[in-house]
């Protein structure tokens, strides 16, 4: 029911407030809210998971374009090999 999941890994939890560290910026549980107890990684931890995260969806995106690409110009080669019937 609760969907405020603690980021600590392994750890399952779900609370029903979120309770979202300051340093790292996620969301833990009450067992793990204190930055002592998740092993935080403070502000330039969390300034590089974005950068990544910004990367894979950047990555992604591209994978995705080249795969539309692809089928765009099959499509046109089947067309001009099959003519006008």
């Amino acid at each position: 029911v609760f969907t405020n999941k603690c980021s600590y890994k392994g750890c399952k939890t779900k609370e029903m407030v979120p309770l979202v560290c300051a340093e790292c910026s996620l969301n833990f549980c009450l067992r793990h809210r204190h930055t002592a107890d998740h092993t935080c990684d403070g502000k330039l931890g969390a300034k590089k998971r974005q950068a990544a995260n910004a990367a894979m969806a950047r990555m992604k995106q591209n994978e995705k374009n080249i795969q539309n690409r692809g089928f765009v110009a099959s499509i046109a080669n089947f067309t001009t090999v099959q003519g006008n019937m």
